[in-house]
């Protein structure tokens, strides 16, 4: 059942100790359960206290039974308003933009997370700041965090960089904060995620009128806060989306 999350935890490098979360997703699916795997890694995650973060799976409830990493919003909101067991939770959609402006198109790894992220990793900017759950919704969301390379890059490490606008095909951002040298999130292989900016969750979505399942969780336990506490959390959550959306239906 972990073989995909270990192969996937050694091309990411990730931590020697990282712990997956199993959610139920269907109504009618196993009891939620927690599993530790104990992967042979290069390096251990690049941010601080790694043995707190948890990434979270759950199981399809069809004939093939396979773990995914994917949620719907509405089971994002779910686990991150059910589960007090978390410190903080964030969903993170991975992308592409496509630069435009000065140094001519580019296409760059980009993902759309929610503000929780940066306290999740518990990694602050080098310069500027991160957005706020203020900017999770729409007309509020033009702004960007960009990673160090890029910075470099297509900015030339301009110290004024904070407040500028950066150019895309698809329109234009407020650049508000750069991360750290060597920072990317999610980590997926050798590649990079060079931008991040504000998810905002469809209308549909939020209600459960839709149930799209892209969106990948991680979180961080409370300090001293044991995983069987997330995890009866986490029983108890599926409880209630059973009862309170009897006819959902997992895509």
């Amino acid at each position: 059942m972990l073989t995909d999350a270990v192969r996937s935890l050694r091309r990411s490098r990730a931590a020697s100790l990282f712990i997956i979360v199993v959610l139920a997703s269907t109504i009618a699916a196993a009891t939620v359960t927690f599993s530790v795997v104990d992967a042979v890694v290069l390096r251990p995650l690049p941010f601080p206290e790694p043995d707190a973060l948890m990434a979270l799976e759950h199981q399809r409830g069809d004939r093939v039974m396979s773990q995914v990493r994917s949620f719907s919003a509405l089971q994002y909101l779910a686990l991150r308003d059910g589960v007090g067991a978390f410190e903080s939770l964030s969903a993170v959609r991975r992308g592409e933009q496509m630069l435009a402006g000065t140094g001519g198109p580019e296409r760059v790894l980009s993902a759309r997370v929610t503000a929780s992220l940066f306290d999740v990793l518990h990694v602050r900017p080098a310069l500027g700041s991160t957005f706020t759950a203020v900017n999770e919704t729409a007309g509020s969301d033009r702004v960007a965090v960009i990673g160090h390379a890029l910075w470099t890059r297509r900015f030339n490490r301009d110290p004024a960089i904070v407040g500028r606008a950066l150019e895309l095909s698809a329109g234009t951002l407020q650049i508000i904060g750069v991360m750290p040298e060597g920072f990317t999130y999610p980590i997926i292989d050798d590649q990079v995620t060079e931008m991040w900016t504000p998810y905002v969750i469809p209308a549909d979505e939020r209600d459960g009128r839709s149930s799209s399942s892209y969106l990948q969780l991680v979180g961080r336990l409370r300090r001293g806060v044991p995983a069987v506490q997330a995890q009866a959390q986490a029983d108890s959550i599926r409880g209630r989306l059973a009862a309170a959306a009897p006819t959902y239906q997992k895509k």
